[in-house]
C-alpha cells in the first residue's frame, strides 16, 4: 500500500491524524518508520516518533496502531470506545496537560494513562506520489 494518512475525528469534536511512510499488513509485528507522525487537527499540535522501530503496530484483529498505542483504533470499529491512546509511552511522548488531558485526542486520562475516545469518523488515505 505504501504512506497512508488515517483520519479520525472524535466525538469531542477532536480531528486526528497518524501518518506513516511503512504499509500495514496483518503480520502481528512492529513496523520501522523513521517518518511517521501523529498530528492533532483541532489543536494545531504534531508528535514526532521518537522510537521508530515501534513506529506502527500492524495486526490482523484490529485497525491501525501508532506506537505503543499512543493511538489505537479498536473493534467494533462503529462502537463506543474505539479509540485508545496512552500518554507518556515512550514512541510518540504524547503528554497529559496538567488537567488530565491527553494532548492527542482531548480526552481525559484515566490512572494508566490511557484515554477513551469514539471515532465518529474514520478514512485511512493512501498517498500517492506524483512526479
Amino acid at each position: 500500500m505504501g504512506p497512508s494518512a488515517t483520519l479520525c475525528r472524535l466525538d469531542n469534536g477532536f480531528s486526528i491524524v497518524g501518518y506513516t511512510s511503512a504499509s500495514w499488513s496483518s503480520k502481528n509485528e512492529f513496523v520501522d518508520d523513521l517518518s511517521a507522525m501523529l498530528l492533532n487537527l483541532t489543536s494545531k499540535c504534531s508528535f514526532d516518533c521518537k522510537d521508530s522501530e515501534r513506529a506502527i503496530y500492524c495486526h490482523k484483529g484490529s485497525g491501525p496502531t501508532f506506537g505503543n498505542s499512543e493511538l489505537k483504533i479498536v473493534a467494533p470499529f462503529n462502537g463506543k470506545g474505539n479509540c485508545v491512546s496512552f500518554a507518556n509511552h515512550y514512541c510518540y511522548e504524547i503528554p497529559a496537560s496538567k488537567d488530565g488531558i491527553n494532548q492527542l485526542t482531548g480526552a481525559n486520562i484515566d490512572g494508566d494513562d490511557r484515554s477513551v475516545s469514539t471515532i465518529i469518523e474514520l478514512e485511512v488515505w493512501q498517498i500517492i506520489y506524483t512526479q
